[in-house]
């Protein structure tokens, strides 16, 4: 996964607006906020606490436009991932990822190739292999981004 230091951050900003889109921090939207801390965070879950904590800093219109086409599909995997950590899309957790993909510009056919992706990462690692999911999601998610442009 070749991302920049920027790229990561506004990825682990995305992951905060994700981990709080329903207005609580559940035990497993907390477990992979951590491991994606660990991944995305230039300073890991320690770095990473405070944000955590205090819901998003970076609003969102800002963190889509820190990322590139490429990495706002990426981000949209991983936000989706973070979102499914309790098994359930609610509602407002649906409206953050459809306002992200609205501001990021990303087409619908993407950000269905991205649900696809996560949930085939969510069957093949069972949880709570968190990390070990977000490495196989961050590399198919590359990879097949990289195959859909050539």
């Amino acid at each position: 996964m070749n991302l920049s230091t920027e790229a990561r951050l506004s990825l682990f900003d995305l992951v905060v607006h994700a981990v709080w889109a329903d207005g609580r921090l559940g035990a497993d939207e907390l477990s992979v906020a951590r491991a994606a801390a660990r991944l995305l965070h230039p300073e890991g879950e320690d770095g990473a606490r405070g944000k955590l904590a205090l819901g998003p800093e970076v609003p969102l219109p800002d963190v889509a436009r820190a990322l590139t086409g490429r990495e706002s599909a990426i981000g949209f995997a991983v936000a989706l991932w973070v979102v499914l950590a309790d098994g359930v899309e609610r509602p407002r957790e649906r409206e953050m990822l459809d306002r992200f993909r609205l501001l990021a510009g990303l087409p619908r056919d993407i950000a269905s190739c991205m649900r696809r992706l996560v949930k085939r990462t969510r069957a093949a690692v069972p949880a709570p292999a968190w990390e070990d999911q977000l490495r196989m999601l961050l590399r198919e998610a590359t990879g097949t981004l990289m195959l859909r442009t050539m």
